[in-house]
């Protein structure tokens, strides 16, 4: 949780720029590989390649006493090396990285009693190659490395106060998030599904040498917006404090993944060992439809006693939407319809009270030791991460090892899929994921329950 109090502008204009650097190339980096380092295996250490962060902000009146703004910019990058991550040119690999933000603030004193204030803030962040804190580390990072991007970061709100005599206050506010963003293949790493590319570039992790080769596993596109609503007033008279409000909030966290060849290959220093099979591609829509909250709260103060009082009813009812995908190599199309409370009770739809009541008293009556107590029941706030435990659509995967295998892939959708499957023998180092009995020339419609591992058809 953070609260910010945000600038507004004033009737004269203010301005200010920060720029700072590092320059290119290292030139300032310290080099911390010793000789210990050396004998363990490490080649190379953490550098910095650069870091550059410009500044810019401006603010001042638009009509004078009654319309501000304040405006400001800004560009941060930093480029790094990682540790033993090379190219195969002997480079070091670089995790390029950007972040361009843009800020705009309006104020508007509408009349003596009302005023509005609205902010735009739009976030461009771009990761060029994911490296550092990976669990295994990418062979050739012009591959096997992830990114960051294309992203949309905005947030906007709006925000309108009167006060309606000195004893009364009226608030009403909007606002707004979108964090769209992806962690996907670098470009040309993303292959045609079911051609011989598709097959033969599937990932391939050593759990050894905590290497990978090829491009990651899974790919996601996350889509999450918010959407947020209230009103409040507030009333001084005499010996009491008084505030009433609502508030309400809503919208979805969508993700679509996928991945070349539907798995992953699993390798002991080298050694084929096993397959980590998943049910993509996958398009998951959650909905939260309804976040609300109505409060009153009332602060009395009897001499040196102040007690608070409050209550809060809440209520928060969330949804799977409807969905519909292509079938992938080792599950067939999929498309369910919405679920949430009518469907399986106790889905969200939940209401419940929240109570609050404290006191402070002043001991001395000089305000400056006071004793205080209090209590409240607080709930912890649910979006819609507990969904994907009841969402068909969740991605499932399945590890099989050995000759031959049978594998369970969202056991949720159970029914007759037909095993998609490449033409032609696609992964050498992989020969014996064949079943020794596949005379048969077709393809077998079967359980999802029971998928056979079938890099071909015979």
């Amino acid at each position: 949780m953070v609260n910010q109090v945000p600038k507004d502008g004033g009737n004269t204009f203010h301005g200010d720029v920060f720029l700072s650097g590092t320059g290119s190339g290292g030139i300032w980096q310290a080099n911390n590989l010793t000789q210990s380092l050396k004998n363990r295996g490490v080649t190379s250490v953490n550098g910095i390649q650069k870091i550059e962060d410009f500044d810019g902000a401006l603010g001042g009146p638009i009509l004078k006493d009654r319309l501000w703004f304040l405006a400001s910019l800004r560009y941060q990058s930093t480029y790094d090396t990682v540790a033993n991550i090379f190219y195969p040119n002997g480079q070091p690999g670089v995790e390029d990285q950007y972040i361009k933000q843009g800020a705009l603030r309006i104020a508007w004193q509408m009349t003596s009693k009302d005023k509005f204030s609205g902010t735009y803030d739009r976030i461009q962040k771009f990761k060029g190659h994911e490296l550092s804190s990976l669990a295994y580390t990418p062979v050739d990072p012009s591959t096997a490395a992830s990114r960051r991007g294309p992203p949309m970061y905005y947030v906007a709100q709006g925000k309108w106060t009167r006060i309606q005599s000195p004893k009364m206050l009226f608030e009403a506010g909007f606002s707004t998030d979108v964090i769209h963003y992806s962690v996907i293949y670098l470009p040309g790493e993303e292959k045609t599904p079911f051609s011989p590319d598709w097959y033969a570039l599937a990932s391939r992790q050593d759990n050894i040498l905590l290497t990978r080769s090829n491009a990651p596993p899974l790919q996601s596109y996350y889509l999450p917006d918010r959407r947020n609503v209230s009103a409040a007033v507030s009333y001084i008279t005499g010996s009491h404090n008084m505030k009433f409000g609502v508030q309400d909030a809503w919208g979805k966290n969508d993700r679509v993944s996928s991945m070349n060849a539907d798995l992953y290959q699993n390798y002991n220093n080298g050694v084929p060992v096993s397959v980590t099979a998943y049910n993509t591609p996958v398009a998951v829509r959650q909905r939260v439809n309804a976040d609300v909250g109505v409060y009153g709260t009332d602060t009395w103060h009897i001499k040196r006693l102040s007690i608070t009082g409050g209550l809060r009813f809440e209520y928060e009812k969330s949804s799977i939407e409807p969905s519909a995908i292509p079938g992938g190599r080792f599950i067939g199309p999929r498309s369910f319809s919405r679920i949430n409370c009518d469907t399986i009770k106790g889905l969200g739809c939940w209401k419940t009270f929240a109570p609050r009541i404290g006191a402070v008293y002043d001991l001395f009556g000089n305000g400056k030791t006071a004793i205080k107590a209090g209590f409240g029941k607080y709930n912890t706030p649910q979006e819609t991460g507990y969904l994907t435990n009841f969402n068909p659509m969740s991605v499932s995967t399945d590890t099989e090892s050995g000759r031959t295998s049978t594998m369970t892939i969202s056991p949720r959708t159970m029914k007759s899929v037909p095993v998609q499957t490449p033409t032609s023998e696609s992964s050498p180092t992989f020969p014996n994921w064949i079943p020794t009995s596949s005379a048969n020339t077709t393809c077998n419609t079967v359980p999802v329950s029971s998928i056979r591992l079938r890099p071909a058809c015979r």
